[in-house]
């Protein structure tokens, strides 16, 4: 298994998550806007896409949005509680969310520098 591999998918994953909750957080108080999530991060999945650079404002996206890369599709949340509205964004739940991708990125970046270290030392001797 690539573990430098599965990190770098697992945060594109949670940057994405990261988008989608700050989105749910900003519509909080926006009439019938229904809170989303990205399905779970997917091991199994092998990354199929490539992130285009663009230099220039003019320049041509890359055309991914967000929930259109493989293993990231973007779900409705189940909540209970919906506002009169039609709000179904749980400010409450969606910060739980956002602290818990945040942790998941601390995970990802101190496993990778752990297998950095162990490559080194191993091509070191």
């Amino acid at each position: 298994m690539n573990v430098f591999g599965v990190v770098s998918r697992h945060a594109a994953w949670l940057q994405d998550r990261q988008l989608l909750l700050a989105q749910n957080i900003a519509n909080s108080d926006t009439p019938g806007f229904r809170a989303r999530d990205l399905e779970p991060f997917k091991l199994s999945q092998p990354s199929t896409f490539a992130n285009l650079v663009t230099t220039h404002e003019l320049h041509i996206a890359d055309g991914l949005s967000l929930g259109s890369r493989p293993g990231h599709a973007v779900i409705e949340t189940d909540n209970p509680d919906i506002a009169h509205s039609g709000n179904t964004v749980s400010l409450e739940r969606e910060t739980k969310k956002v602290g818990e991708t945040s942790s998941a990125f601390s995970f990802d970046l101190a496993v990778a520098k752990m297998f950095h270290r162990l490559t080194l030392s191993s091509l070191k001797g």
